[in-house]
């Protein structure tokens, strides 16, 4: 490579910036934001699962979770229904 002159110059005006630009919320009460993150698991003699989870930022407790073999657009909407329902049910208006 070096002797071709195929090695490239780093350039030092291309940084990642890992500041954010904008303050997260900080919820004062329970049920004023949530969040939903999905991620995949490998599980041994099986394959891939995809979970998707809802988090109340105040409490940190999980307001709704979805597992399965696929992750689509109607589970992460699923999920997040369950955990309307469940704190309807519960007598806490959701406010998403």
């Amino acid at each position: 490579m070096r002797l071709h002159n195929l090695i490239v110059t780093k350039n030092t005006k291309l940084r990642a910036r890992r500041k954010a630009h904008i303050k997260k919320p900080k919820p004062t009460a329970p049920n004023s934001w949530w969040d939903i993150d999905m991620t995949k698991v490998m599980i041994e003699n099986y394959g891939r699962v995809y979970v998707t989870i809802v988090i109340d930022w105040h409490t940190k407790k999980v307001v709704g979770h979805h597992a399965g073999d696929q992750s689509k657009s109607w589970h992460w909407l699923l999920t997040l229904n369950k955990g309307r329902r469940r704190n309807l049910q519960m007598g806490r208006e959701a406010k998403v």
